[in-house]
């Protein structure tokens, strides 16, 4: 096909995309990163794990840097750490994640072994031990790997010992043994596994209190001066090179979590506390910290850094404190970003009710907002988000009633007199900021749950209305009222005037015989379609008259009477259509008017158990399911072969598989998902979709044509662009479309090839984007063909 002379003209006028992209970076992940799980230090660089990742300190540049599953790591949920003589870092977590990280080459080599946790890690020469928890299966067992060829290679398993062990704690080499430290006491066997077969539990020594351990759960091992340290729940002891245990009462009544040394003194961590022993000259001093110390590690100048308990890892010789930015927990659970950029998320979520609070993002900084005294720490149980058409962000609690921002201060609606609140920052500082009582004007909108002299308002869920108003789920209201319909003022502020407020629940014929209500959402009709936790679905239409009962008319979905698959509804959403989607713990439905379906299978999302549904602007319904992420694509029909995309953390750069929440930012053509682990932000072909083609990116440029068979990517798109790759006289190449699976959502994919499979020839191409409607976009593509 040619161009006409019009359209290559145009072709050359428009502007040049961008030449200089390289592979596209589609994840990021956001993690609480200061609860240590354990310390190393290479040279002069100290490295921290947590169930957040990885960060390495630099002593002397003071650079900080983060690994997470996206930039290295298999795993986030790290509990060990260690250096060998080869100045290799080597890494040990959950899912039996080990992996091998050279720093000078920025290289990663995975260990993994499957169906197993690993609890501890301890190098000795060239020889990796292994503490792993088994999946599954009773007892614990350890493994090794041996170096060769400049690698760590697998050498064996060792699974029997003479008695059922529920945790190896630590694993040391000592006077050519291995000892480890369980919770049954100290366990010893020869660590030539060369010679003595590990898995026989006749080669193998228990050591309990009856040998003079004063407890028989060891907690910490360390060597020195020619000493295997023991820390147990009952203080210090030591073996001998005798390989007997002594016992000279250090610490008595003292849980010894974590041993360590300098150069002249024994380091023990008890809760807080370290403390400097010398065997020679006793205690030496003690120092104590604000957080309990998970690990003690010491650099080249003899100073002391500690891991900590939601404390990151400090130096109190230098008084060098480092945490980073990040929410207070990993659990995330519900999560939106607002117009002003500000990420809003909790930990809380429809009967899961921890007391961390929200936790707020903005400007680089995230702070944890909790709440305490006088029942204010109810408000703790933050469990559903929402921004309102005027910009209030609207806190929905499980048991505190509501908190309400309005960009400057914060309202509260509960049913009686509160006073005093605490607020406080991931980084640990608490700021008191005391509130007067709760004015009269917000009292006495909602209910409470059963008791009256009991201060509990559940308040579930938001969504505004077709009418203006917002609608708010009061859940296991003791009045029946279990729905309310709020009018604004001209303010943006809810009108407080009771007799404008409306209420539906018992009167309407609601009934909550198994549970409270989990969602709310209005179709095309105003209808209001209210998920419930246990009793199906109701719809309520209350024909725009909302205070008039005597014409609603009450209409139900369950399991008995439907194709709904479980009775216990967890979102609802209405995609572009008019078509209802029904989140459940027993899949996800949709109904599209007449009938009612449900979707499973390659036709369906990741897992059945779904946590929220949420349909974007573009119609892609995004689905959150404990088995990963899945997208509707909005130009396809759920039926139709390729509608259905999920991205889980073995395809994709998703911190978890267990999803929760997930909110579709137009505005930054990005997705933020609330995971088990931690935020993911997703900036793939789905988040990009754009309304024109101001911002649209392309590249690699060059593109090679090579082994690596990188592809051309075209990202930031209109929906259901139509892109064609011409030659440069305007020759018909290669034409990409969602038909052909070379255009998904915002993004064209092109592999190189012509219309008949064959590589193109190296030389300067062209590609021209439109749609439908007219509008379009073009840029040249230089290829270089090897």
């Amino acid at each position: 096909m040619k161009l006409s002379i019009m359209l290559k003209s145009f072709l050359f006028l428009l502007f040049i995309i961008n030449q200089t992209l390289a592979q596209f970076q589609d994840w990021e992940s956001i993690t609480n990163m200061n609860d240590i799980t354990d310390t190393a230090i290479l040279n002069n660089t100290v490295w921290a794990v947590s169930n957040g990742g990885a960060f390495s300190y630099n002593i002397q540049t003071t650079e900080i840097r983060k690994w997470t599953n996206t930039n290295g790591l298999q795993s986030i949920k790290l509990q060990s750490v260690v250096v060998d003589k080869h100045e290799h870092v080597i890494f040990g977590g959950k899912d039996g994640f080990i992996q091998d990280y050279t720093p000078v080459t920025n290289e990663w080599t995975n260990l993994t072994f499957e169906g197993v946790d690993v609890n501890d890690l301890y190098i000795k020469d060239d020889t990796l031990w292994v503490a792993t928890e088994n999946k599954g299966l009773p007892g614990k067992t350890i493994a090794t790997f041996v170096r060769k060829n400049g690698q760590y290679e697998f050498n064996d398993f060792f699974v029997n010992f003479p008695d059922l062990i529920s945790s190896i704690n630590e694993i040391a080499i000592f006077n050519k043994r291995v000892w480890l430290a369980t919770d049954i006491g100290l366990l010893s066997a020869p660590s030539d596994f060369t010679t003595v077969t590990l898995s026989d539990p006749q080669n193998w020594v228990l050591y309990t209190t009856a040998d003079g351990l004063p407890h028989q759960n060891i907690l910490s091992l360390s060597v020195f001066e020619e000493k295997l340290w023991l820390g147990t729940n009952n203080g210090l002891a030591y073996v001998s090179n005798e390989n007997s245990i002594e016992n000279n009462g250090l610490f008595t009544g003292a849980e010894i979590t974590h041993i360590g040394y300098d150069e002249d003194n024994l380091l023990v961590a008890n809760g807080s506390q370290i403390f400097s022993y010398s065997p020679s000259s006793g205690l030496q001093n003690t120092s104590i910290y604000s957080k309990n110390i998970t690990s003690l590690s010491v650099d080249s100048n003899n100073s002391i850094w500690s891991g900590h308990t939601k404390g990151g890892i400090f130096n109190k010789e230098n008084n060098i404190s480092i945490t980073l930015e990040g929410p207070l927990e990993n659990h995330v659970r519900f999560i939106i970003r607002d117009d002003n950029d500000r990420i809003w998320a909790s930990s809380g979520k429809f009967k899961l009710t921890p007391t961390q609070g929200y936790y707020l993002y903005n400007e680089g900084i995230w702070t944890n907002y909790t709440y305490s005294g006088a029942s204010w720490n109810k408000l703790g149980n933050t469990n559903y988000i929402h921004q309102d058409r005027f910009k209030n962000v609207w806190l929905a609690t499980w048991g505190g009633g509501i908190a309400v921002f309005n960009g400057q201060s914060y309202n509260y609606f509960h049913n009686h007199q509160h006073s005093g609140t605490q607020i406080a920052t991931t980084k640990d500082t608490i700021i008191h900021n005391p509130i007067s009582p709760i004015s009269t004007d917000y009292q006495g909108f909602f209910s409470h749950v059963g008791d009256p002299t009991i201060d509990y308002e559940v308040i579930t869920a938001f969504t505004e209305g077709p009418n203006g108003r917002l609608w708010i789920v009061n859940s296991y209201a003791s009045n029946g009222n279990y729905i309310v319909s709020a009018p604004y003022n001209s303010n943006g502020q809810l009108d407080l005037s009771p007799e404008k407020w409306a209420y539906f629940g018992i009167a309407d014929r609601i009934s909550l015989d198994e549970g409270g209500i989990s969602s709310i959402a209005f179709d095309d009709f105003g209808y209001l379609w209210i998920g419930t936790n246990g009793d199906g679905i109701y719809i309520l239409n209350h024909n725009n008259t909302l205070f008039n009962k005597g014409d609603d008319e009450l209409f139900r979905f369950q399991s008995s009477n439907s194709a709904l698959t479980s009775d216990k509804i967890s979102s609802l959403a209405k995609d572009n259509d008019g078509i209802m989607w029904i989140g459940t713990e027993g899949g996800i439905h949709s109904y599209d008017g007449l009938n009612l379906f449900r979707h499973f299978g390659e036709n369906g999302p990741a897992n059945d158990v779904i946590s929220q549904v949420v349909t974007d602007e573009f119609n892609n319904k995004w689905i959150a399911t404990s088995g990963g992420l899945t997208i509707l694509k909005g130009g396809f029909s759920a039926f139709e072969t390729g509608a259905w995309t999920t991205y889980t953390t073995e395809n994709s750069g998703l911190i978890s598989n267990t999803v929760y929440s997930v909110f579709v930012d137009k505005k930054n053509s990005e997705t933020l998902i609330g995971t088990e682990h931690g935020i993911s932000i997703f900036r793939g072909s789905f988040s990009e979709i754009q309304d024109n083609y101001n911002n649209v990116q392309a590249g690699p440029n060059p593109f090679i044509i090579g082994d690596k068979n990188t592809p051309f990517i075209i990202k930031k798109l209109k929906e259901n662009s139509i892109v064609k790759i011409l030659d440069i006289n305007g020759n018909l190449i290669r034409q990409l479309t969602t038909k052909n699976k070379q255009v998904e959502g915002s993004r064209a994919t092109w592999n190189g090839k012509d219309n008949n499979g064959n590589s193109v020839s190296s030389g300067i191409y062209l590609f021209l984007a439109f749609t439908e409607d007219g509008k379009s976009v073009a840029g040249k593509i230089a290829v270089v063909r090897k």
